[in-house]
């Protein structure tokens, strides 16, 4: 076939979330009266003999429960605000008169006995943020109680605050059904992790089949689900992206069902597999793309598959595939079916394929990456051009490949083709 080819010297062969909420406490001559800032809003004033009760902020600290008297009855509990943090810990009230809540909350006196019932004892804050939930009286220091003085609160450690203040909540899915619901309503950055329940599931279930509309990029960690066998005769994902945002897959061992069936079709979008595994997937690409979408592999492998990428017949633009740091083994079929997209292989190994390696492209760069022992069927083994396409190979070797089918053992091209080839090798 007729092509440009150019050949730069020096190869070996020909070719053929987290804050604290400021709070401030005051006492008052005649009684010890709260008074708290919050996010969103204050705590009302409380004297002696009333109640302690204030709504959950929204955000931020949660109140203490209502019907916690300041004498004569014990605090039982606290309440939480959702995503905020709680008031402190329950504590028993002393009986004497002026005297505070003890053990986390409000506390004034020594070692939990309360203080004096002079007028106008002060109250002390400490435990009010929840980040220890542990009063000043508690540890036996004594708190400021000066007519009306306030008693600082304790700083809370900086990783209890950040247990305690975190604002994004652990997302673990162990069904088909919790996956779908997470990835279709995932925020930006969330990350999803596979639990170890989600392996029997998906094998019963599957595949996880989800229509994506937001334009946010989150994350699947499989690393803790092992070995995902997909169902019989199905796939383990198909994900349909309309908008922007990035799917990334990480740690993912992929095995295909006994009849071949697995791996995951991609319509749309983008995706990222990062240090992922794709086994036995025989009856159809382990990869499976269509429409404009763009694919991201880093260091990842591909081992006994029909064929690990096919990035589909259509011509849409904007289409591409990105290889990184990856092994490309044993495919019954060609490895890469690259169509009408752009490719970029860096540091890959393509090794004892049933056909040609990679076959199409448009926009090609090929650098330090192996062809090794692949063997086409009409075509060369390693790489098969396309018509109109650009090639660029640099720093790669070509060994052992051949065409069972004709001559042309490392390289086809095709008419108009444009192909250089610098510093790479050819036995």
């Amino acid at each position: 076939m007729k092509g440009t080819l150019r050949i730069i010297p020096a190869i070996a062969a020909a070719i053929f979330l987290t804050a604290l909420f400021p709070i401030a406490a005051s006492a008052s001559s005649s009684g010890g009266a709260l008074s708290g800032a919050l996010s969103g809003g204050a705590y009302p004033s409380v004297t002696m003999g009333e109640a302690i009760s204030a709504p959950a902020q929204a955000g931020g600290a949660a109140a203490i429960s209502a019907g916690t008297a300041w004498t004569g009855t014990p605090a039982t509990s606290a309440t939480v605000a959702p995503g905020g943090t709680a008031a402190g810990i329950a504590g028993a009230l002393p009986t004497a008169s002026g005297a505070g809540i003890d053990a986390g909350g409000l506390a004034t006196g020594e070692a939990g006995a309360g203080a004096t019932d002079a007028p106008g004892a002060g109250t002390d804050e400490a435990g009010m943020p929840g980040a220890e939930g542990a009063a000043a009286g508690t540890e036996g220091a004594p708190a400021a109680a000066a007519d009306g003085g306030t008693a600082a609160a304790p700083e809370a450690d900086a990783a209890t605050q950040a247990a305690q203040f975190s604002p994004l909540a652990a997302m673990e899915a162990n069904t088909v059904d919790q996956l779908k619901g997470m990835m279709e309503a995932a925020a930006e950055g969330d990350v999803i992790t596979l639990g170890a329940g989600f392996a029997a599931d998906l094998a019963a279930k599957g595949p996880v089949s989800a229509a994506i509309s937001h334009s946010n990029s989150f994350t699947i960690d499989g690393k803790a689900a092992g070995t995902l066998e997909a169902a019989s005769g199905k796939r383990h994902f198909i994900i349909e992206r309309a908008g922007g945002g990035k799917t990334v897959f990480s740690g993912l061992d992929i095995k295909g069902a006994a009849s071949g069936a697995g791996g995951i079709e991609m319509t749309g979008g983008a995706y990222v597999f990062s240090s992922c595994a794709f086994v036995d997937i025989s009856a159809m690409a382990a990869l499976a793309v269509s429409g404009s979408a763009q694919v991201e592999i880093d260091s990842s492998s591909f081992s006994g598959n029909r064929t690990a990428v096919d990035m589909g017949a259509d011509a849409a633009a904007g289409k591409s595939l990105a290889a990184k740091g990856s092994s490309f083994e044993d495919s019954a079929m060609s490895a890469i079916i690259a169509g009408s997209a752009a490719l970029s292989l860096d540091g890959c190994v393509f090794a004892r394929g049933g056909d040609t390696a990679v076959q199409g492209g448009i926009s090609v760069e090929i650098s330090q990456c192996s062809f090794v022992n692949n063997v086409g069927q009409a075509k060369a083994g390693a790489l098969a051009a396309s018509p109109a396409g650009s090639y660029r190979i640099s720093r790669s070797s070509f060994v052992g490949n051949s065409n069972a089918g004709g001559p042309g053992g490392a390289v086809s091209l095709s008419q108009g083709t444009e192909f250089v080839i610098d510093r790479s090798s050819f036995a």
